[in-house]
């Protein structure tokens, strides 16, 4: 997977993500929306049937005496059902199970429940889903194990916070990570930064691929950068993004920005 699609944040579906079916009771219908094979199998080993793929999908479609209860459809838009019918349909998004994604988080907290924990932290369940979707999922059983195997070990040191560039302009590039994936994390957290700082609308923040907790957007809000040093920051990484050179001295170069003693603004 490529590192210019890592995040900072839970990019939440349009409907609840498929592994969240281990969690829940499924009503009589189930439309899976979107298209991804690997968890359409899961889905039909889950309910022990057969996926039936729509073009639209309506009341006789529903009502039909071969139909599954099990279908599948391009997009929400082709969903045409009437009301009464509508309270009997659970409506499942097949969004890709990336970094990021609600649907990765999804399988590790239904992990953590086979092993019983109690209210996992939050950060625990977001670096475990980001381990977990490092690699491409193509079975979402062994996804569920693979993540009980990674919460039974010991937690890596990715699970704490990163010190960022202005609070540590030295340590902030923690040894043992990744300088490139934390240079992109840093690009992701300013450019979202800016965007936050200018609006909280939630579609323009979507729209802008800003895709931060509540809780992140809550830090980001009270926050106060300098703005010529988040200026200069997202150029440099930037040019590193474009020219691809060493990512060492591109964290050198913004580690001598905010080294520098400059009053906020």
């Amino acid at each position: 997977m490529s590192q210019d699609k890592l995040r900072a944040g839970v990019r939440v579906s349009e409907f609840p993500p498929v592994p969240s079916l281990l969690e829940k009771k499924p009503k009589r219908y189930t439309v899976l929306v979107g298209d991804d094979p690997a968890q359409v199998r899961f889905v039909e080993q889950l309910l022990d049937t057969r996926c039936q793929s729509v073009a639209s999908l309506t009341d006789s479609e529903l009502l039909a005496e071969n139909s599954t209860h099990l279908f599948q459809i391009a997009s929400s838009r082709m969903l045409d059902v009437s009301p009464n019918l509508r309270t009997n349909v659970g409506l499942w998004s097949l969004d890709p199970i990336e970094k990021g994604s609600s649907g990765a988080n999804a399988i590790v907290r239904y992990s953590a429940t086979l092993l019983k924990l109690d209210k996992p932290d939050k950060v625990l369940i977001q670096r475990t889903a980001d381990i977990l979707a490092s690699e491409e999922v193509l079975d979402l059983r062994v996804a569920v194990w693979t993540a009980v195997g990674l919460l039974c070990g010991d937690a890596p040191e990715e699970f704490k916070r990163w010190p960022e560039p202005w609070e540590d302009p030295i340590g902030w590039m923690k040894r043992g990570v990744e300088p490139a994936y934390r240079l992109h994390c840093l690009y992701k957290d300013l450019r979202g930064y800016t965007f936050i700082k200018g609006t909280q609308d939630k579609d323009t923040l979507r729209k802008a691929d800003v895709f931060f907790s509540p809780s992140k957007i809550k830090v980001f809000t009270r926050l106060t950068l300098d703005v010529t040093k988040v200026h200069d920051t997202l150029y440099t990484l930037s040019q590193w993004r474009n020219l691809q050179y060493d990512p060492y001295l591109c964290a050198f170069r913004v580690s001598k920005i905010w080294d520098t003693k400059t009053p906020k603004t």
